[in-house]
């Protein structure tokens, strides 16, 4: 082969390279572009909640990512975009209020975060912006009942006496009253107590995306089959994150919520609710002020 032949060939395979590092500079640049002229949802009306849970034994098994329309207006050519993995999925065409959308990923444990994204591609507007952290799904053990059964009494049979008619009448003495003891109801759980960690950073006056509030609540005497449920709630009464908790055999419940956008009122408010049975038997709500 000449020299000429050689040098040639180096050019075509520089050009190639050179062509290939274009095209893929291009693509990046144009998709952070895209994202960047969406709207950044200020005035979607559509609300949605997102939701990731682990249903497995396993840290590193399969979760499940799904996505609810609680209300407001319909989401047309939406896209869940997942930031951290840089994957993307399409949602139902006329995503609607009551509806639910939901995929599933690999290798997010429990307490990760997954960063998702949700955009309406038809007014190329984001309808829903945050991390979300990855919580645990697996039921609750059961504990098998420990309860010695009462042996009932079996009643004993009393002999009728049989009276003799006398020429004279015999007076028939009237038996006392027998008293029946009234049963003591048992008592009645309440939250004892209801204590909130604030992990957020201090710095800031207005709560922002990701800041948690840990809450725990003591429940005196639980019978039954006992229920809390933490709802943390913007001023305009709009709830930003529920969590429920039926592990209070021993009497201690705890959650963890976490706030989805800025409020410029700096505050939040947290409602503790317990349920026996189905019933409700107490409440308490926690106000949070920023500093």
């Amino acid at each position: 082969m000449s020299e000429t032949g050689g040098r040639r060939g180096q050019i075509e395979g520089v050009g190639v390279v050179l062509l290939t590092a274009i095209v893929i500079l291009g693509v990046g640049t144009f998709g952070a572009f895209y994202l960047g002229t969406l709207d950044p949802g200020d005035n979607a009306s559509a609300d949605l909640r997102v939701v990731a849970t682990n249903d497995t034994t396993d840290a590193t098994g399969e979760v499940t990512v799904t996505v609810k329309h609680m209300g407001g207006e319909p989401v047309d050519d939406g896209m869940v975009l997942l930031r951290d993995r840089d994957e993307s999925y399409p949602l139902p065409d006329h995503f609607e209020e009551g509806t639910e959308w939901e995929t599933s990923v690999t290798g997010a444990p429990v307490g990760s975060r997954l960063h998702v994204v949700v955009v309406e591609n038809a007014t190329e507007s984001v309808v829903f912006n945050s991390p979300v952290t990855v919580r645990d799904g697996t039921p609750p053990a059961t504990i098998p009942s420990t309860a010695t059964p009462t042996a009932t009494a079996t009643p004993t049979p009393t002999s009728t006496a049989t009276s003799t008619p006398t020429p004279t009448s015999t007076a028939t003495p009237t038996p006392p009253a027998t008293s029946i003891p009234t049963p003591t109801p048992p008592a009645t759980p309440s939250l004892a107590t209801v204590t909130l960690t604030d992990s957020r950073d201090l710095f800031f006056f207005i709560f922002d995306i990701g800041d948690e509030f840990d809450v725990s609540a003591t429940v005196a005497n639980p019978t039954g089959t006992a229920l809390v449920t933490y709802e943390l709630r913007a001023p305009n009464g709009d709830v930003v994150d529920t969590v429920e908790d039926s592990a209070v055999s021993d009497g201690r419940s705890s959650a963890s919520l976490q706030a989805v956008f800025g409020d410029q009122s700096r505050r939040y408010f947290i409602t503790v609710t317990l349920r026996v049975d189905g019933t409700v038997v107490d409440t308490k709500t926690l106000e949070v002020k920023g500093p």
